[in-house]
């Protein structure tokens, strides 16, 4: 999450202006019950830890991309990237995603 204040260091991407957010892009993850299925048990340890970009950047350079969520340039082209998957990837996604969400709304049998 990103402050309003001003930060006492230049943009990363501009040099000019005083650096105002950090990227939010998620690099990593330190939690390994990140990658289970079981979204209940993740959330019973008190969520995933992850680790983020942290490039310092101004209002100008950064890219909003959700409610207090900025990425930097280089990482908003990734994410811009990640929604163009293949039309056949894109509908077997879907389909698994309608399956755990029916699975967690009902629970599995």
């Amino acid at each position: 999450m990103n402050e309003v204040k001003e930060f006492k260091i230049p943009c990363a991407i501009c040099h000019k202006r005083p650096a105002t957010r950090y990227c939010d892009y998620i690099i990593g993850y330190s939690n390994p019950q990140m990658f289970m299925r079981d979204f209940q048990q993740i959330c019973a340890n008190h969520g995933p830890d992850y680790e983020t970009c942290d490039v310092p950047m101004c209002d100008e350079c950064a890219k909003n991309v959700g409610r207090e969520i900025d990425f930097c340039p280089y990482h908003y082209a990734l994410y811009q990237k990640a929604k163009e998957i293949p039309t056949d990837l894109r509908k077997a996604q879907a389909r698994v995603k309608r399956q755990i969400n029916t699975e967690l709304l009902h629970g599995s049998d």
